[in-house]
């Protein structure tokens, strides 16, 4: 399933350090293979508000504050979606509190369809078979897997 995270802070430490370990998460060996990430940096709003000292109206005694919230999408497609998102939540709860998740989900599917068939063309592909070979080797099996791919969007 398809599902877009947005993650929002005020501290952009914070983003850096989810996002770093959103990756080696993908990475370890449970979720190996079954998480694809995309990253997209969201432009971050800053707010300014001013508050004035005295009681009266005097613009010379006034305090400016301001705030920055950065903001990052990641796009990505999980083939485990419950478990990846009560991973999320745990994540969330225990390492990264100052951080606000908004997850939706992926549902102009018509639209990825088209998207993914331009991206496994198969004329950008070639494969070299040789005939003193009888196993398969690794191109092959990944020549094959994307014939899959390819079928499973197709079909």
């Amino acid at each position: 399933m398809f599902i877009n995270i947005y993650i929002s802070s005020k501290n952009f430490s914070s983003i850096k350090n989810f996002i770093n370990f959103l990756n080696v998460l993908s990475l370890s060996k449970p979720l190996k293979n079954k998480l694809f990430l995309k990253y997209l940096k969201i432009p971050s709003s800053k707010k300014v508000f001013t508050l004035l000292k005295s009681p009266h109206v005097n613009k010379t005694a006034q305090d400016q504050f301001e705030f920055i919230i950065f903001s990052n999408k990641i796009s990505l497609y999980s083939f485990k979606t419950s478990k990846f998102l009560y991973l999320l939540k745990k994540i969330n709860l225990t390492l990264f509190p100052d951080v606000k998740i908004k997850i939706s989900f992926f549902n102009n599917f018509k639209k990825f369809k088209e998207k993914k068939i331009q991206a496994f063309e198969l004329n950008k592909f070639s494969l070299k078979m040789l005939s003193s070979k009888l196993h398969f080797n690794h191109k092959m099996k990944s020549y094959l897997k994307l014939l899959d791919i390819y079928g499973e969007i197709n079909f």
